[in-house]
């Protein structure tokens, strides 16, 4: 049997043993959270413990570190800041990733002519960027902050937000760029503990998107995509943006809804280690032909690891 392992660094201290760790992460989320729980009384070295009770050891913004595994092969799953400290019983230590970063500046944005995703990134994110050439016509925000800034884009042109590794990227929910290596392959019966899965075929979808753009001279541009009959319907507006990237808006708006996939969870153990973008494997040796085997695209993934064992549940969304 598989001894669980973790090796968990907050500020300059070094734990290996824990009560639990509970990470989330996905591209609905600006921020990666985790929290770690640790036990009333833990050893950090042969003369030193510490003590739940007392929190002049940690503080927050100090930086963290998770790594959790099988038999000492451990895997970085978090790195981040403490963001808040509960006490009690247990030390509950809360921690986001570097996206904290854009919770503090400044959230203001305003071009009246036809601005770029990347101009509006350059004067708000307070982190480094990737970005799609996404052309979003005449824009403002006025928030307190950047994430506030990017929240807002987020709702109005339906587009992913999240930072991985220090850098925020923006645009779209695949990134080529940060796939593994190798693809982890899950089979049923077998790796995959439980699932709550429901298969969606493009054409059993009815939607349709409109977008329309409100030009300098009082005119409004409109354009449609998707279904036209007993369809559910999505209106866009934006401000002088020209036809061809508003009906781009309304294509990317459909494809986020309209596609073959997966709807719902599966739930692995701790390896192998996915994370939300990554796209993985399904097989199903007693239905080898069936719709459930193939390449799907992560959407979310909660990690838990403690008492209950180390387990990943996975949320899935396109065939791709």
């Amino acid at each position: 049997m598989k001894r669980l392992t973790c090796l968990i660094n907050i500020a300059k201290y070094e734990f290996t043993s824990v009560n639990e760790v509970r990470v989330n992460s996905s591209w609905d989320l600006l921020t990666d959270t985790a929290t770690i729980v640790l036990p009333r009384k833990v050893q950090w070295s042969e003369n030193d413990s510490l003590v739940s009770g007392d929190n002049s050891f940690f503080k927050r913004g100090d930086e963290v570190s998770i790594q959790l595994g099988y038999d000492d092969n451990n895997e970085v799953i978090f790195e981040g800041f403490i963001s808040a400290l509960k006490l009690g019983t247990n030390l509950e230590i809360q921690c986001e990733d570097a996206a904290k970063d854009l919770k503090s500046g400044n959230g203001t944005f305003n071009k009246k002519e036809p601005a770029t995703l990347k101009e509006f990134l350059d004067k708000v994110s307070t982190i480094p960027f990737e970005a799609d050439p996404l052309e979003l016509g005449s824009f403002k925000t006025k928030e307190d902050s950047p994430a506030k800034a990017l929240q807002k884009l987020r709702e109005k042109f339906h587009l992913t937000t999240f930072a991985r590794e220090g850098k925020l990227y923006v645009g779209p929910d695949f990134w080529p760029d940060l796939q593994q290596k190798e693809v982890p392959v899950f089979t049923f019966q077998q790796d995959i503990i439980s699932d709550e899965l429901t298969y969606k075929r493009e054409e059993d979808v009815l939607y349709q998107v409109i977008a329309k753009s409100k030009m300098p001279d009082d005119t409004t541009i409109e354009v449609k995509e998707g279904d036209e009959e007993n369809a559910d319907n999505k209106t866009l507006e934006y401000d002088n943006m020209p036809e061809a990237q508003l009906k781009e808006r309304a294509k990317a708006v459909l494809d986020r809804v309209k596609y073959e996939g997966f709807e719902g969870s599966i739930t692995t153990f701790g390896t192998p280690v996915v994370r939300h973008g990554d796209v993985l494997e399904l097989k199903n040796p007693k239905y080898p032909n069936a719709e459930r085997n193939g390449k799907f695209l992560v959407k979310a993934v909660e990690t838990t690891f403690g008492q209950g064992g180390y387990r990943q549940k996975i949320t899935l969304n396109a065939k791709m």
